[in-house]
This record gives structure tokens, sequence and C-alpha cells, in this order.
């Protein structure tokens, strides 16, 4: 038994305030009793007794650690993976592209195809566009990761011309 719970904390390398939430928990020890409270965090998974790494052990967890990191170059050099710069230039070259088209749609195009129709048709005009921006998005993005990144060709937008009006009003 120990002397307190402090003193418990103290033995099992865990701080006091570890303790007190330990204590809430069901099937804690209701005593500061060290190998009741040892066996407790050992069967709990929760910390205070794991026991010191040896060397033997570090060496094993550096190794591993060091197989890891040439798997994950070896993966790269395959183009397995990509390595965050690429993902960034990749995200990059399609936002740009997106955003010239989203600004050549709404500055340009969109006003002229919508002027003079109700309100419900402009709607149906916008949706259409915005699913065209959508689709030559997934597009870029392919070309894209595909590795055709160099000199895409200008962003454009294919949208149907503005009906004209059929008699009427």
């Amino acid at each position: 038994m120990c002397d307190g719970w402090s003193a418990l904390a103290k033995r099992l390398h865990v701080s006091r305030s570890s303790i007190d939430v330990y204590r809430h928990k069901l099937g804690a020890p209701d005593r500061p009793s060290y190998s009741a409270w040892r066996e407790y965090l050992a069967a709990h998974g929760l910390a205070g007794h794991a026991k010191p790494k040896v060397k033997d052990e570090l060496t094993a967890e550096n190794l591993r650690l060091k197989n890891k990191k040439l798997e994950l170059e070896i993966s790269r050099i395959e183009g397995e993976t990509l390595s965050r710069e690429e993902v960034n230039e990749m995200l990059l070259t399609v936002a740009s592209h997106q955003r010239a088209i989203l600004y050549q749609a709404m500055e340009n195009e969109l006003p002229v195809a919508c002027d003079g129709i109700p309100i419900a048709e402009s709607r149906v005009k916008h949706r259409d566009t915005a699913d065209k921006i959508c689709d030559e998005m997934l597009r870029l993005a392919g070309r894209v990761q595909a590795g055709i990144k160099r000199s895409l060709p200008a962003p454009t937008l294919e949208t149907e011309e503005p009906e004209q009006d059929q008699g009427g009003e």
C-alpha cells in the first residue's frame, strides 16, 4: 500500500491528475495500492505500465522506420505516390484554370445568355454552366494527374448560344 494518491502517482510515473481521471473509470481500484493499480493500468493500456525500451528494441524500431522511408521513396520513384510538392503544383494548375473558366462564364457568357429571359430560365442556364465548369475541372484534373501539365490550352467554356425570343409579349 502507498502512502497516498500522490505517492502512487509518483511510483507509477503518472501525474496526480491522471490518477484522479483513472479513479472514475469502471473497475479502477478504490485504494492507492501499487500492485492493484499497476495491474489495472496494464490491463487497460493506460500510461504508467510501460517498461523502458532497451537498446535492441530501439535499434529494431529505427530499422523499421528507415525501411518505411525507403518504401515511400521507392513508391514515389515508381510513380505510385506523389510528393506533396507535385500535388500542390497539380492543384494550383487546376485551380488557376478553373478560376479563369469561372470568370469567363460569369462575366462574359452568362450575362449575354441570360439577357431578357425569366429568372427561372436563368437559373437553369446557371446550373448548366456550373455543371460544365465542374466537368471541365474534372477533365483538367485528369490531364494534370496524367502528367500533361505542360502547356495546357487557354481555358474555354463552351456555352449554348442565347435563345432568341420567339415572338410574344
